[in-house]
């Protein structure tokens, strides 16, 4: 019996198709890339590309309120230092995180 699991993943057409285009340029399947970005994933702890907004749309919705929207911190040691480098980066684009 296989040490496998199958995952569903929904996308759009569009999106898969490019995909699988690109992926089959690079000699790679789907499950493929899939599994090398999980495996990622686990080696980096953590996505293994940066996640941002535009800067407008940080502006438009705060920096600060996007970016504690898409966080969930698993202890307070890990919230301050989340909370430290929006200081930080806010700062960087001339925006308040009070």
């Amino acid at each position: 019996m296989s040490n496998t699991e199958g995952i569903t993943v929904r996308i759009d057409k569009e999106t898969k198709t490019e995909a699988e285009r690109v992926l089959n340029l690079m000699g790679i399947s789907m499950s493929e890339a899939v599994r090398i970005y999980l495996k990622q994933i686990i080696y980096r702890n953590k996505i293994p590309f940066e996640i941002s907004v535009g800067k407008d749309q940080a502006k438009t919705a705060g920096k600060k309120k996007v970016a504690e929207d898409l966080y969930t911190p698993e202890d307070e040691a890990e919230w301050q230092r989340f909370q430290d480098y929006l200081k930080t980066s806010c700062n960087d684009i001339g925006e308040s995180t009070s």
